[in-house]
């Protein structure tokens, strides 16, 4: 393991000593050209239908698709909200209001309607848990809209901000009409899960129209937006994108490019040759320090996004289906070892496994409560042996045996692209090596560990437990994510009624899928109170390990970009609406790049 490790170091030398000497970024407030770094499906396969598999995706979409609204957790006198396609908005009880902006026009200039709006939204039934609560929309006139939710929730806009205005009624409109249909004639809503549920033939239907869905994949560069860009050009090293005339802000920007930088390594490489104005994802200290020493400019800076990188195991296969064991890896994990490891800006974790970030512990005061109550799992290689040998596993000439007799030998897997992860990885699975275990370390290409993991052939793995929560920066979001989007990960599936059941410390069975679907619509002591019930349970089973809770690292490379924060710190700021694409995409949107670059508009 020692090997690889230096193995991995040498690369990252090697190929930053082959870049020679490094160029400076042209001035983008006079190029008007913006290059910055990201990853979207590639050609032949990616195409222009944004409900289907193989669309461009996340990487490129909200440059070309648009959103009522976005959303940041920190905004300014206690408006999260900002208007985008939007002119404004009214809650009243269970129901939002919406007007649009004037004038609004696609991408090819014809005129952006409420009817397109409603298509957008309505090409998401069953697909986006906005249809679970969301009960019709109604439209009130041509340009304002309401739209009706079954119970009243402080989340309700935050689902409105998940969906991106990309459907013309004229392309989509008849898919949209039997969507609705389903939605109209085969949901009941149950009080015991606080959402909707579509009947049999309901998802029969669904199905059917999906797979019609699924035929029409119009070319990528004919596809019509409602975002600030669109497709001029896609290849499998960029993609490059022209601005939107129709668009209704001048943004500044007239030609943005997005380098297809999938590993760090190319990233660095891009950085160091003037290609890349700004860049976001993760490094190691070691690959940014060679960068920064290289480039005329740099500057970097971290977002939150309430998220921890977590050793996970899959509750369906050997040895990780026991407790015991999940716990005595727990003792293992040494996050002082793995930090120093682990890319620049990441963040002490919770001691815990109750899944809640400490950014967000802080924020809903849990904090004190969760370092009194739940379990704190330091490194403890004593106490990693006294849980094992509680459970009648033996340790044999160095080797640990189970109670069945079997030797404990297991894959550890990671993606290799993630900084975090695979030194860390590393580290990890030399302890678990040292301690008795039989380990082989898999650090694997994301697409190929994508679809390990999700054909659940993992038994212990490193993966985001719980992934980015920007959209909600809620614990609603932390646990829908964990049990509604991403129990696959753990090997947990969800009943036929829709529930999914853990046991407690008193050996109850607690439905934590309901559970999460009351965090939903509750309110100040129930929702604490509810919250910290799925701390506990989630806490009790040790489905992950947290060891760092992840900063956002972006890093601004051309020196005419300006956007006067502090560099090395983490950043809360409205301007800077969630990671990666998102941000960029909001950035530019809003007008934050513009006045960053003080581009005067014609």
């Amino acid at each position: 393991m020692k090997k690889a490790k230096a193995f991995v170091l040498c690369m990252f030398v090697i190929l930053l000593s082959g870049c020679g000497e490094s160029q400076e970024a042209a001035d983008v407030s006079e190029t008007g050209k913006l290059v910055i770094n990201g990853d979207y499906v590639v050609p032949p396969t990616a195409h222009g239908n944004p409900y289907i598999g193989g669309y461009i995706g996340g990487g490129a979409e909200p440059y070309l698709q648009e959103p009522l609204f976005s959303f940041t957790p920190v905004g300014t006198d206690g408006e999260n909200f900002k208007p985008r396609l939007a002119e404004s908005y009214q809650i009243d009880d269970n129901q939002i209001t919406v007007q649009l902006k004037n004038d609004l026009k696609w991408s090819d200039g014809t005129d952006l309607t409420l009817e397109d709006v409603i298509t957008s939204y309505q090409m998401w039934v069953g697909k986006k848990q906005l249809w679970e609560f969301l009960e019709k929309i109604e439209p009130i006139s041509d340009d304002t809209l309401t739209f009706h939710f079954k119970n009243e929730s402080e989340l309700m806009m935050n689902l409105l901000v998940d969906v991106k205005i990309s459907a013309k009624s004229a392309e989509y409109g008849t898919f949209a009409e039997r969507y609705q249909e389903v939605a109209d004639n085969e949901r009941e809503w149950h009080d015991e899960t606080n959402t909707f549920w579509y009947s049999e033939a309901g998802n029969e239907t669904l199905q059917a129209i999906n797979e019609e869905l699924e035929t029409y994949m119009p070319n990528i560069t004919d596809m019509v937006g409602s975002g600030a860009f669109a497709i001029s050009n896609l290849s499998t090293s960029e993609a490059i994108l022209t601005r939107n005339e129709h668009f209704y802000f001048d943004t500044g920007i007239d030609e943005l490019t997005i380098v297809r930088a999938v590993t760090p390594e190319v990233a660095a490489n891009s950085m160091i040759d003037g290609t890349l104005d700004m860049h976001s994802g993760g490094m190691t200290e070691d690959l940014i320090n060679q960068v920064e020493a290289k480039v005329p400019f740099f500057q970097e800076f971290y977002l939150p996004e309430y998220s921890q990188m977590s050793v996970v195991f899959n509750l369906n296969q050997p040895f990780a289906q026991e407790k015991a064991f999940r716990e005595a890896v727990a003792y293992l994990v040494n996050p002082e070892e793995i930090l120093p490891l682990a890319e620049v800006g990441s963040m002490e974790s919770e001691k815990s496994s109750s899944g809640l970030p400490l950014s967000l512990q802080k924020v809903f005061g849990l904090e004190e409560w969760a370092s009194q109550t739940l379990d704190a799992r330091s490194y403890n290689v004593a106490k990693a042996e006294e849980v094992l040998l509680a459970a009648n596993w033996k340790k044999e000439n160095g080797a640990w045996i189970d109670a069945q007799g079997n030797t404990v030998a297991f894959d550890f897997s990671c993606n290799n692209g993630w900084g975090s992860a695979l030194l860390p990885g590393e580290a990890i699975v030399n302890e678990l090596n040292n301690f008795g275990f039989d380990v082989t370390f898999l650090p694997m290409e994301g697409a190929s560990y994508d679809a390990y993991l999700r054909n659940g052939e993992h038994t212990v793995a490193i993966e985001f437990a719980p992934p980015s929560n920007i959209l909600y920066a809620n614990p609603y979001g932390t646990y829908e994510q964990l049990y509604k989007g991403r129990s696959w990960l753990f090997g947990l599936a969800a009943e036929e009624t829709g529930e999914l059941f853990l046991e407690n410390k008193n050996g109850d069975q607690i439905d934590v899928i309901g559970l999460t679907n009351k965090l939903f619509d509750s309110k100040d002591e129930v929702f604490i109170e509810v919250t910290k019930e799925l701390m506990e349970i989630t806490d009790d089973n040790i489905l992950f390990i947290p060891y760092l809770e992840k900063g956002f690292p972006v890093r601004v490379l051309n020196e005419a970009i300006n956007f006067d924060i502090e560099p090395n710190a983490l950043i809360q700021d409205p301007r800077f609406i969630g990671v990666g694409e998102t941000m960029f995409s909001s950035l530019i949107a809003e007008g934050t790049m513009k006045d960053s670059m003080a581009i005067t508009a014609e």
